[in-house]
């Protein structure tokens, strides 16, 4: 009972859609505070607004979680598959967080085939004035992969690292993440 269906998150008309993730403070978006949410369309080339061919990373902005399903709220494409081992598709492990007051801090996962499987870095945003955060930090390193025993696959057999969620305490980065789709870890 702690919770109650609200609406959806983006048009069903254009297809499935995955990883949102919401900025944690509403921002000005053409002269309106609105919140913001990282979303990945499954088949981005659905969508006649957005310039995508895989699965990428998309801005978008309302001023209610309702008006996300409108056809035209505004969504501009922050990233796509750049990197080979992001080949497959990208999009957000974890709702962003503050670095500074100018900056965010995001998570995300690449996926470049079922061998290779789903592995993590960062992404940095710049707030701007009236638009959203501009990207500013996207490399082509994976700065988190399977390597303990326990996080290789076991009854599913592609490889995944997947965060979930973040806290900056002072000086260190705390990151919770699953495993292998069977584990949890710190």
């Amino acid at each position: 009972n702690a919770f109650y269906y609200l609406t959806h998150l983006s048009n069903p008309d254009f297809g499935e859609n995955r990883d949102i993730v919401f900025l944690p403070e509403k921002q000005l978006i053409d002269g309106k505070m609105q919140y913001v949410m990282i979303e990945r369309p499954v088949e981005p080339f659905r969508n006649p607004y957005l310039d995508a061919k895989k699965p990428s990373m998309v801005f978008s902005a309302a001023e209610t979680f309702y008006d996300f399903v409108k056809e035209d709220n505004k969504k501009v494409l922050i990233a796509e598959p750049t990197f080979e081992w992001e080949a497959n598709r990208i999009g957000a492990s974890a709702p962003p967080i503050r670095i500074d007051d100018k900056h965010w801090l995001l998570c995300y996962h690449g996926k470049q085939d079922d061998k290779v499987g789903y592995t993590q870095n960062f992404m940095v945003f710049k707030d701007r004035d009236n638009t959203f955060p501009e990207l500013i930090y996207h490399k082509d390193e994976r700065l988190i992969t399977v390597s303990e025993e326990w996080e290789k696959p076991g009854k599913f057999h592609i490889p995944c690292i997947f965060v979930t969620g973040m806290v900056k305490k002072d000086d260190k980065l705390i990151l919770a993440y699953g495993a292998a789709d069977e584990r949890v870890g710190i």
